[in-house]
């Protein structure tokens, strides 16, 4: 009974090896196997790339719209002029130069615009802001132009990835008046 039993086992111990061994040669799954593995990685990575190249076109799109409007609006030498200038002339020209390099691609009630003006460094260092409508400075002032975007990812399983803190683009200007 036992030499039953143990020719049983080595022919079952045969038959498995043979079997694996059958398994090993044969490649025709392999293909399969392989995409299966990598594709999910290599679709994932793409749209981590697009994800990545969108965030920094838009983040330097933000930054030249930032530059246009601070630009336009301390090139405004005419004393009348400099004085009709408040924060709805500004804000309204800041939504027309988004509307202008973004078209439909971003909305604007995800875009904030905040201008404060200082009197020197040491006042933006400590948060001193002078309150006012002048959003423009006086002579030697600083004027600072805050732009917040909360920045919308198109892969929804990449942008619950992101923490809030990346995924607010924040762009910042600041211009010192002439003396």
């Amino acid at each position: 009974m036992l030499k039953i039993l143990i020719h049983l086992i080595q022919n079952s111990i045969r038959l498995t090896v043979r079997q694996f061994s059958k398994f090993l040669k044969d490649h025709r799954a392999v293909s399969a196997l392989e995409f299966a593995i990598v594709f999910p990685i290599a679709f994932t990575s793409m749209f981590a790339v697009i994800e990545v190249a969108r965030y920094h076109y838009i983040n330097s799109k933000l930054h030249e719209v930032v530059r246009s409007v601070a630009r336009d609006q301390q090139a405004v030498f005419n004393k009348e002029e400099r004085e009709a200038l408040n924060s709805a002339k500004i804000h309204a020209d800041f939504n027309t130069e988004i509307g202008d390099y973004f078209g439909t691609e971003i909305s604007l009630d995800d875009v904030n615009l905040e201008i404060r003006v200082y009197d020197n460094v040491s006042d933006y260092v400590d948060g001193i802001a002078i309150a006012g409508e002048n959003v423009v400075g006086q002579a030697s002032q600083l004027v600072v132009y805050q732009v917040t975007y909360n920045w919308q990812s198109i892969t929804p399983y990449i942008d619950s990835l992101l923490s809030d803190e990346i995924k607010t683009l924040k762009v910042l200007k600041i211009i010192q008046n002439e003396p």
